[in-house]
């Protein structure tokens, strides 16, 4: 995928290409695996995935673990694992740090959470996050 160029720049980035003189730059991206059938064969993300309410809920209960032990109980209106890539789009918008594409991590930021000394985290990328939410409110 090629985005660092403009619509000016199509021809000198279709050479590059031809000539092999361009740059890769690689990204983590986040694997999902979930109980319910909702991503067909493409269960990647790039930027981030987020859990959010429904419209019903006045909020969820998100129990968040660390390769299976438990990290935090999040009271939110949802919760953002965003990629280093993703931390300058939502999970920013919701108060969470931006990252270095290197630097290994993922970042945990919850939606609008109904707790006040509850902030945003940043893991290690080579955690297993995993999640187990119930509905509040209805």
């Amino acid at each position: 995928m090629v985005t660092a160029f403009g619509r000016e720049e199509v021809r000198t980035a279709v050479k590059s290409i031809a000539k092999r003189t361009y740059l890769v730059d690689k990204r983590v991206m986040i694997h999902l695996d979930s109980d319910l059938p909702m991503f067909g064969t493409e269960p990647y993300a790039l930027n981030e995935f987020s859990i959010h309410k429904r419209d019903v809920a006045s909020m969820i209960k998100i129990h968040t673990y660390l390769n299976g032990e438990f990290l935090n109980t999040y009271w939110a209106d949802g919760l953002i694992v965003a990629t280093p890539t993703g931390s300058t789009g939502y999970s920013l918008s919701c108060n969470g740090p931006v990252v270095f594409p290197e630097s290994g991590s993922f970042v945990i930021t919850p939606v609008a959470p109904h707790n006040l000394n509850v902030r945003p985290i940043v893991v290690p990328d080579n955690n297993i996050i995993s999640f187990k939410n119930s509905v509040l409110g209805r």
